[in-house]
């Protein structure tokens, strides 16, 4: 998403991003983050 238009989420994720979140809990992973914090990320999913 872009958060340029909307000065809450520039706020908010300004000097987070990249940040992913996931849409089934919410959880965010803000940078910096190694590729094994990803995979550790997505995989809370499936436990």
């Amino acid at each position: 998403m872009d958060i340029a238009e909307r000065s809450d989420w520039v706020e908010l994720y300004g000097l987070r991003i990249p940040v992913l979140r996931r849409v089934d809990n919410g959880a965010e992973l803000d940078w910096p983050f190694e590729a094994e914090q990803v995979v550790s990320f997505l995989q809370a999913a499936a436990k």
